[in-house]
């Protein structure tokens, strides 16, 4: 994910707080689904449509 912040002219701090939500879905929902953190840090996905995907994984399992 190193990448995505030169990419999208990301700050330090704000690159770190979403590595933090990615890393929070990933402990909550116990999966993780790396083309929706990316798109995520790509600030194209809002972090509740992130959510919402992550959810609907564990409904379908």
């Amino acid at each position: 994910m190193d990448r995505i912040s030169y990419a999208r002219n990301l700050g330090y701090y704000v690159r770190e707080n979403m590595v933090k939500s990615v890393k929070a879905c990933h402990r909550l929902f116990g999966t993780e689904k790396p083309m929706y953190d990316q798109l995520y840090m790509l600030k194209v996905l809002p972090y509740g449509k992130l959510q919402k995907e992550y959810k609907d994984v564990v409904l379908d399992n």
